[in-house]
């Protein structure tokens, strides 16, 4: 049996991160997707789990269950702050 992945998408209302969102819940291997962003995609799909988080400055408060979140969230806040 193969572990699907779990991918999550940052800013997934973006037109980069809108496809990145599209192409991995379609991807066979990909198992469930996270999305973190100020406002839902408006998407409906049975592997999709959204997180709407106003201050992207700040994304200490966001939990993402089954994701390393200190280093995905410390990166995503060291790009925010580029």
């Amino acid at each position: 049996m193969t572990t699907k992945l779990k991918v999550g998408v940052l800013g997934a209302t973006g037109m980069v991160g809108g496809e990145a969102l599209a192409a991995a819940l379609v991807h066979p291997e990909v198992g469930s997707v996270v999305t973190i962003g100020r406002q839902a995609t408006g998407r409906v799909h049975p592997a999709l789990t959204e997180r709407v988080h106003a201050d992207m400055g700040d994304l200490s408060g966001v939990a993402m269950p089954g994701a390393p979140n200190e280093k995905m969230l410390a990166r995503a806040q060291s790009m925010e702050a580029v």
